[in-house]
């Protein structure tokens, strides 16, 4: 949720020797709760990184979290675009705050065609929470992630539409649904190529490991093993599962 957080992360746990570096920008969330990311360094490098600001149309008090863009090398030659988000949460009601969720992805698309139109082939990797799930309007409409196409153009596709429709499976429990609100979103040019940085046959994963997880007691099956259960602490990680994705070249 913020710098501290990644800083004791990466200073008190195994991670430590592994040389991580953190990209984090202060954002202007009401609750303090920030986006950020953490890289091997020597796997990437950081050419640069932008926070970019979500407005609302016609509030000009509210405040949200920024997105965070990122750009840097995987190799001499394959540059990576990587968007980092947490869009606006369904809090005071899931239908009104669905225009904030609509500003978020219209501004992550604004970016993503003005980097599309400079450099066809960008090879771009969108991930975060965002609080929809993949065929919710924000998504499929207004950032235009769809499935994967049979096209030669550049075109968003949202790697998490297979998970869909599977009772089970998901990333977020509310009561008995399953839902994917965590999600990668990848640029046509990482899954055509046949060289250079490109989507591996692994592809996307949500990871369902027996330590993440928790008897559900009340609505039957698993649930994400929280931190907290209302103001219990219980030390569990995270009431969403982690997503993996994989890339090679």
């Amino acid at each position: 949720e913020n710098r501290f957080c990644l800083t004791q992360l990466l200073k008190r746990t195994p991670l430590e020797r592994f040389g991580y570096r953190i990209i984090h920008e202060e954002s202007p969330d009401a609750r303090g709760i920030d986006v950020a990311a953490i890289y091997r360094s020597d796997r990437f490098k950081e050419l640069s990184h932008e926070a970019i600001p979500v407005f609302y149309e016609g509030d000009t008090v509210s405040t949200t979290r920024y997105i965070l863009y990122i750009k840097g090398l995987v190799s001499p030659t394959d540059t990576l675009h990587f968007f980092v988000n947490h869009w606006p949460s369904k809090y005071g009601g899931a239908t009104a705050t669905i225009p904030r969720r609509r500003d978020a992805a219209l501004t992550l698309r604004a970016k993503i065609d003005s980097i599309g139109y400079i450099q066809p082939e960008a090879r771009i990797v969108i991930t975060g929470d965002f609080n929809d799930t993949p065929l919710d309007e924000s998504l499929y409409v207004h950032l235009n992630a769809k499935a994967n196409q049979d096209s030669t153009g550049f075109y968003l596709c949202n790697l998490m539409i297979p998970f869909l429709g599977k009772w089970d499976r998901g990333t977020h429990k509310f009561r008995e649904e399953w839902s994917v609100l965590d999600q990668f979103i990848v640029s046509s040019p990482l899954l055509r190529s046949k060289t250079g940085l490109r989507i591996s046959t692994k592809g996307a994963e949500i990871l369902r490991l027996p330590f993440l997880l928790e008897d559900d007691l009340v609505h039957n099956g698993t649930r994400p093993f929280r931190t907290y259960n209302g103001m219990v602490y219980q030390g569990g990680f995270s009431d969403h599962l982690p997503i993996m994705l994989h890339l090679e070249y």
